[in-house]
């Protein structure tokens, strides 16, 4: 659970702090929340995963976008960014905000020690109420692992797939490697380098 403020916003008042932000904030239940910060080998695995879908996804009419793409639950009212969203026809943008989308077919979150608490139980769960999500991956960078929330006909499914197994995106009629979610990401280090180091 996110830690709450004193004060209250609208959407509508959060949507013009946004734009005028250098840093991304989530919003729920009238709380704008600063967003974790990632490191190198974050954000190196958030590419993998955008050239490993993008790939996947060649020839058919589906967007992969970056954590530039904020997502509105409207089941909930949460305004987030996840790592990597999959969009595919009808893409459909909120009409308060060009920037914002409300049905993605596939999300995607790169795990943190920050953050994995609560992608994988609040914020799933946010997801889940989104009519239109097939699936969420959750990628686990020290294990290297893929976990896959699924929607299923008796609800949701989850399996963990590791570096030698290949895995069918949700209702994306694709498959991907797990593999390619970490290819390089070892040469990336975890930390800045720093002089003393």
């Amino acid at each position: 659970m996110h830690p709450r403020a004193v004060f209250r916003f609208t959407p509508e008042q959060y949507l013009d702090f946004e734009v005028k932000s250098v840093e991304k904030h989530e919003f729920f239940d009238g709380y704008i929340l600063a967003m974790a910060g990632g490191n190198a080998r974050h954000s190196a695995t958030c590419g993998r995963a955008i050239i490993a879908l993008a790939a996947s996804l060649r020839g058919r009419p589906c967007a992969v976008l970056t954590s530039d793409m904020r997502v509105l639950v409207e089941a909930t009212g949460l305004y987030t960014y996840p790592d990597v969203s999959v969009a595919c026809p009808p893409k459909v943008i909120g009409k308060e905000e060009a920037s914002t989308l409300v049905n993605p077919t596939l999300l995607v979150e790169v795990l943190s020690k920050d953050t994995a608490k609560y992608d994988r139980g609040e914020k799933l769960e946010h997801y889940q109420r989104v009519a239109s999500v097939q699936g969420v991956l959750l990628v686990d960078i020290p294990a290297r692992t893929v976990e896959v929330v699924a929607r299923a006909a008796e609800g949701w499914t989850r399996a963990i797939y590791g570096l030698a197994d290949a895995f069918a995106l949700p209702g994306l009629d694709a498959t991907v490697a797990v593999a390619d979610f970490f290819d390089g990401i070892d040469l990336v280090p975890e930390a800045p380098v720093t002089a003393e180091s």
